[in-house]
């Protein structure tokens, strides 16, 4: 099997996510510790699913090489077919924006973004994130915990 993300570029420190045959990863590159994601920086980008074939071989089936998500223990939700997942973009300048994502199992494409603060105190510094039966997410944070709406 070939390398999920690039050379030299490439962490996990998280649970990936195991759906059926299916797992999904997040990179973590480049997240040291709390201030190697302050002053408008991230780690690599790179969400992943790899699927384990019936001869027990893997297939990369897509990667998304624009979500950074610094920390977070990323969840799937059967019900909505969504991975949820706390991410962090690089920028603008030296602003810090966290989002409550989800991407699509299927695809690995983003279906929404929703803004969940800005600042240094809205990082979840490896905290796991949680969707409830009713859509509704929580994820803790440095100053507390957040509350998000599904927005599907």
């Amino acid at each position: 099997m070939a390398p999920v993300f690039n050379k030299g570029a490439s962490f996990t420190e998280n649970s990936l996510i195991s759906v059926g045959d299916s797992l999904m990863v997040e990179n973590n590159f480049g997240n040291l510790s709390v201030k190697s994601v302050t002053g408008g920086k991230t780690t690599v980008p790179g969400f992943a699913r790899v699927d384990v074939q019936a001869d027990g071989t893997c297939k990369n089936v897509w990667t998304n090489s624009t979500v950074s998500a610094p920390s977070v223990v990323p969840k799937f939700s059967a019900a909505t077919g969504l991975i949820y997942t706390y991410t962090k973009p690089k920028g603008p300048g030296k602003v810090d924006r966290w989002y409550w994502t989800a991407l699509d199992y299927r695809t690995g494409e983003v279906v929404y973004s929703k803004l969940a603060g800005t600042g240094d105190v809205f990082n979840n510094s490896y905290a796991s994130l949680y969707v409830a039966p009713s859509g509704v997410g929580y994820v803790g944070v440095l100053k507390g915990l957040i509350r998000v709406a599904d927005m599907k």
